[in-house]
């Protein structure tokens, strides 16, 4: 399903965030489904942080597919994400003390192995995704000079280039707006090499740490609300004539 785009201000609106796949919306839902639906092995497991919309996704869509999963994540105080994952009874929660990032990766990784379980990987960091991502980049129109686009892990990103590069769009600059971490590995390695397409990364906000995913910045273009820990953290950069790619939206 081909997400629309309206033109909303004088800008165009990839509208992923009102494609529905099995009960969840948005361009990271579909990069889900397709890999579940793919899988041999039905019980999944993924991490991510306690605002984690992948997280989140993994637990509903699992919950609404009959499939049992579990999901790795720091320890701390319940955030409204872990409050609706708590509600699913196919999902099990592993917080990991102290739980930094990479540690937490490694543990998801461990448990999955151990258990002959199917890996979601963290930041959907799988070619899978880049190549879903880049199915979407069909209709944006030919007077479009710019994309627009938050930067989490980096796939979206590099899922776009992939898709401007196969359609020989060289007309087109991709502005990627880093909300929270340094994604600029995962694009070196997922970006296309050959007929690349020029793309520049910017943070949302000077002297923001990256690390700090869960500072939001609520706002929304025209009547739609934006997501606070993504697409909010975009508003500020968009110019007429700009395509911005709307991911998703989740409450946090």
């Amino acid at each position: 399903m081909i997400a629309r785009i309206d033109k909303i201000d004088g800008i165009y609106v990839k509208r992923n965030d009102l494609n529905e796949f099995c009960g969840c919306y948005g361009g990271k839902a579909e990069c889900i489904y397709r890999f579940i639906e793919q899988s041999e092995v039905k019980t999944f497991v993924t991490c991510g942080s306690r605002d984690s919309l992948q997280c989140e996704i993994v637990s509903q869509m699992c919950e609404n597919m009959g499939y049992d999963c579990h999901i790795f994540l720091p320890k701390g105080a319940d955030t409204p994400s872990i409050r609706r994952m708590k509600e699913h009874g196919r999902t099990t929660l592993h917080p990991i003390p102290n739980g930094y990032m990479v540690v937490v990766k490694k543990r998801a990784l461990e448990f999955a192995a151990e258990n002959n379980m199917t890996l979601i990987p963290f930041g959907m960091q799988v070619p899978h995704a880049v190549f879903t991502v880049a199915s979407q980049t069909v209709n944006i129109p030919d007077d479009v000079k710019r994309v627009v686009v938050p930067v989490g892990g980096g796939i979206t990103l590099c899922g776009i280039l992939w898709g401007l590069s196969e359609a020989q769009r060289k007309d087109v600059e991709v502005l990627g707006v880093l909300t929270g971490g340094d994604a600029e590995k995962t694009i070196r390695i997922y970006r296309p090499m050959y007929n690349p397409i020029s793309y520049s990364l910017v943070p949302w906000e000077e002297g923001t740490p990256t690390r700090r995913y869960a500072d939001k910045a609520e706002t929304s273009i025209g009547d739609v609300r934006l997501d606070p820990i993504y697409e909010g953290k975009c508003r500020k950069f968009l110019k007429e004539g700009d395509l911005f790619w709307i991911v998703g939206y989740h409450e946090v």
